[in-house]
C-alpha cells in the first residue's frame, strides 16, 4: 500500500512530488534525495541511467525527475563498435510518490542478433560490426551534409527515434536509420 500526502483542497494544482537528482550513481542511487514538486502536467517520475563510453572514457550519470512524457521509451542504446555500448540511456518511470527510487540501471549489450551494420567513430574507421540484443537497426550520425558521416553503427529503435537525454557529439545535425544489415553509412533505404 502506498500512502500519499495529503495537499489539501488545492492538490490538483500541485501534482506529486518525485525524488530529484542530477549526478553520479553513488549521488543518486537510493531513495534519502530531496524531492521536487512536479506540476500538473506532469504526472510520472521518471528515472534515467546513462552510460556514454567514447575513446578510453566512460561515464555513467543518474537522473531522477518529474516527467510529462506519457510513454517511457526503455533503453534507447548506441554502438559504434568501439564497445558494446557507446551510448544507453535507461528508462524506468512510474506513477506514485517518490516512486522513482532505486540504484544505477546498468545496459548489457545482449547477444548478437544477426543484423550487421557498418561501422565508423573517426572517418579512416570504417569497417562492420555485428549488432546486439536490441540494437535491430543500423545508424549513421550525419554532419552538415548527407555525404558527412561522424559515426555509424547499430542502434535501438529508440535511439533511432531520439527518445534519450542529449549526448554532444561535435557537428552531429541529422540520424538517419534503417533496418537491413549494411544499409547504413551512405545507402538510401531509410527507416
Amino acid at each position: 500500500m502506498e500512502l500519499e500526502p495529503d495537499l489539501g483542497e488545492d492538490a490538483h494544482k500541485w501534482g506529486k512530488e518525485c525524488l530529484a537528482c542530477n549526478g553520479s550513481p553513488s549521488q543518486c542511487g537510493g531513495s534519502s534525495l530531496p524531492g521536487l514538486r512536479c506540476d500538473p502536467d506532469q504526472p510520472n517520475c521518471i528515472k534515467v541511467s546513462i552510460t556514454a563510453a567514447f575513446e578510453q572514457d566512460t561515464n555513467q550519470i543518474m537522473i531522477k525527475s518529474c516527467s510529462n512524457s506519457s510513454t517511457c521509451p526503455g533503453s534507447a542504446i548506441f554502438s559504434n563498435g568501439q564497445h558494446p555500448v557507446t551510448y544507453s540511456a535507461h528508462h524506468e518511470c512510474c506513477t506514485g510518490t517518490h516512486c522513482n527510487t532505486g540504484y544505477f540501471t546498468d545496459t548489457d549489450a545482449g547477444s548478437e542478433n544477426g543484423l550487421e551494420c557498418y561501422s565508423q567513430w573517426s572517418p579512416q574507421s570504417v569497417t562492420t560490426m555485428k549488432c546486439r540484443g536490441d540494437m535491430t537497426h543500423c545508424i549513421d550520425l550525419i554532419g552538415d551534409s548527407p555525404g558527412n558521416i561522424l559515426m555509424s553503427g547499430c542502434a535501438t529503435e529508440s535511439f533511432c527515434q531520439g527518445l534519450y537525454p542529449h549526448i554532444s557529439v561535435p557537428g552531429w545535425r541529422n540520424t538517419t536509420c534503417c533496418s537491413e544489415s549494411l544499409c547504413n553509412h551512405g545507402n538510401t533505404t531509410n527507416l
